[in-house]
């Protein structure tokens, strides 16, 4: 008996662990430079990423992005109106943690809708085709957020964790000022004066 053939699914197109490697790196210095020369958001997530999984731990987009976040904050590396810190808020120790849509937090002041979820998710997808990380899907259930309501509990949701391949660990040991180019882009990204903030 034949197996049936995959039917295309809609949501297999975003789906990033499935996308293959479609561009060979064989040298560092190759995505250093092609990262370098790209003006988008993708080129920011994907340092961002390579930085965040340099040790070669495998961490949450969301992760790497809270994390980056709350470095640059803490260096104060950005301009505090830079379009990074959208879609986050600061906790009662002051560090940001994500912003989740609800009753007081309108869809578009949300993490899911800022510029970082873009530049990671973006970055993650260029990294997958260039054969720099592994992505693995992790479902998880309920919210991050300590209080929940029941409905909150009942969510599922996919989450990616990524981990380097080798070749992405050595484009990361060898980009000296990843964190300085990070920091330049983000601060060149500022968001509109009547923009949401938390």
């Amino acid at each position: 008996e034949t197996p049936k053939k995959r039917t295309y699914n809609r949501s297999d197109a975003n789906r990033l662990s499935r996308i293959e490697p479609s561009k060979v790196i064989t040298q560092p210095d190759e995505a250093i430079d092609l990262l370098c020369k790209m003006g988008s958001l993708k080129s920011i997530g994907a340092a961002m990423i390579l930085e965040g999984i340099s040790d070669g731990n495998s961490r949450t987009l969301r992760q790497i992005a809270t994390s980056c976040v709350n470095s640059m904050a803490y260096r104060g590396t950005v301009s505090p109106d830079s379009q990074c810190f959208m879609g986050f808020c600061k906790d009662g120790e002051g560090h940001y943690r994500t912003l989740n849509q609800g009753p007081n937090v309108p869809r578009s002041a949300a993490y899911h809708a800022s510029p970082m979820y873009t530049a990671v998710r973006d970055g993650a997808q260029l990294l997958k085709e260039w054969g720099l990380i592994e992505l693995k899907e992790i479902i998880e259930f309920g919210s991050k957020d300590k209080e929940l309501d029941e409905n909150s509990k009942q969510l599922r949701r996919v989450v990616y964790a990524v981990s380097p391949t080798a070749m992405g660990q050595k484009v990361a040991h060898a980009w000296g000022d990843i964190n300085d180019f990070i920091s330049r882009r983000w601060s060149t990204r500022i968001r509109e004066r009547n923009s949401y903030a938390a």
